[in-house]
């Protein structure tokens, strides 16, 4: 039965292009929008459910409102991500860039940790020292509560909220909570809505529960 280590036990390239377009305000915060929508952002859904068992929400990218007026059906952005009915408690945001929303909002408007991890998308070898930094965000979040099974959410997400998202959640998983591979990449498709679509971040996954001696588990809430 796979579990979180001690002190986390849980609980249930996007390059810098386009131009700069004029500053606009809402609701009294003021942004520099640059460019326009990412590649493919339409086509995924906003956000998921919590991974079974954990406390990891993956979502996608939000924008501030004026990227997608042109669509506002399609909106998302912090104010719906925080009134979604998920209590999140930390952002880790993987992104490449700084561009799409003001990340202040989130602790100076909803009270949460925010934490960037520059993650280039593609290649693996790339991720192993960016997993550490996100291995030690979700450990000092947990050290932050005082021991305890968090009350909150952490919520992550890189552009589309599916390849380096899930690849950072389900290796925490297998390296740190005796997930195997399987488990953790099929809960977290089932979550997000979306599978992780890279396969070499899959046989990294795969090769990582091996050689930890993974058997096939199944995780309890």
């Amino acid at each position: 039965m796979p579990t979180f280590p001690k002190e986390v036990k849980a609980r249930s390239q996007e390059s810098q292009r386009g131009k700069k377009r004029p500053e606009t305000t809402k609701n009294g915060w003021q942004y520099k929008v640059y460019g326009s929508v990412p590649d493919g952002w339409y086509n995924f859904s906003r956000m998921g459910s919590v991974v079974y068992a954990t406390p990891f929400l993956p979502f996608k990218v939000p924008l501030t409102p004026e990227y997608t007026q042109a669509k506002p059906e399609e909106q998302f952005d912090l104010e719906d991500l925080f009134n979604s009915g998920y209590g999140i408690g930390m952002i880790v945001d993987l992104t490449f860039t700084n561009r799409y929303y003001d990340r202040s909002r989130v602790w100076k408007t909803y009270s949460a940790r925010y934490v960037k991890i520059k993650c280039g998308g593609h290649n693996v070898e790339e991720q192993n020292e960016k997993y550490l930094e996100f291995r030690e965000a979700v450990r000092n979040y947990w050290l932050y509560q005082g021991h305890r099974a968090p009350q909150k959410m952490i919520g992550v997400h890189c552009t589309h909220g599916i390849n380096r998202t899930g690849y950072m959640i389900c290796r925490f998983l297998i390296e740190e909570c005796g997930w195997d591979a399987d488990t953790a990449i099929q809960a977290f498709g089932v979550a997000r809505g979306h599978p992780i679509e890279r396969d070499n971040y899959i046989e990294d996954l795969k090769r990582i529960s091996d050689s930890l001696g993974r058997g096939q588990l199944t995780p309890t809430a």
